[in-house]
């Protein structure tokens, strides 16, 4: 091997190292803007942020468990989608998902096609929170702990407002 050899090895590998270290740095910047969105967001609604989450790039949630309420930031590319959920007047919280199985020779197949949050606030009025939809991606990546998580985090915040109510 000549040393021409060693410096073109070199320079490809310093190449593909800096590929992935700025699509690093891009990425984490995203999630700070979104999450820079999401306490803006909060500030107009009067809430503090005590827990979030950011997720695909385009997804953000936050809970105020002192105030009991949710906002949820959806970011496009020209626009930003806040929903702001009072869990005082939610009635009911369910979890939304639709997948087709299918049996196979090793098994069943599952395949998720949405997976979401749905609040009610009566018969006619909700809210669905998307964390997963496969017209968007192609796959699941962690949308499963992420959805459990918050929807046992949020349910137990309506247990305790029911309680409260109750007394």
């Amino acid at each position: 091997m000549d040393l021409s050899s060693l410096i073109i090895g070199g320079i490809i590998c310093l190449a593909i190292i800096l590929f992935f270290y700025f699509n690093y740095r891009k990425r984490v910047a995203h999630e700070k803007e979104l999450i820079n969105s999401l306490h803006h967001a909060a500030e107009e609604y009067q809430i503090q942020i005590a827990e979030g989450d950011v997720w695909r790039n385009k997804y953000a949630i936050g809970l105020d468990p002192f105030r009991k309420a949710v906002i949820f930031l959806s970011k496009e590319l020209n626009e930003t989608k806040v929903d702001f959920i009072d869990l005082k007047k939610v009635t009911s919280l369910s979890l939304n998902e639709v997948c087709e199985r299918k049996n196979t020779s090793n098994g069943i197949l599952k395949n998720t096609s949405h997976l979401g949050l749905i609040f009610r606030y009566n018969q006619a009025n909700s809210i669905e929170i998307p964390f997963y939809n496969d017209k968007e991606f192609v796959e699941l990546i962690n949308e499963y702990p992420l959805i459990g998580k918050w929807h046992s985090r949020i349910k137990a915040l309506l247990e305790i407002e029911k309680r409260t109510a109750v007394h």
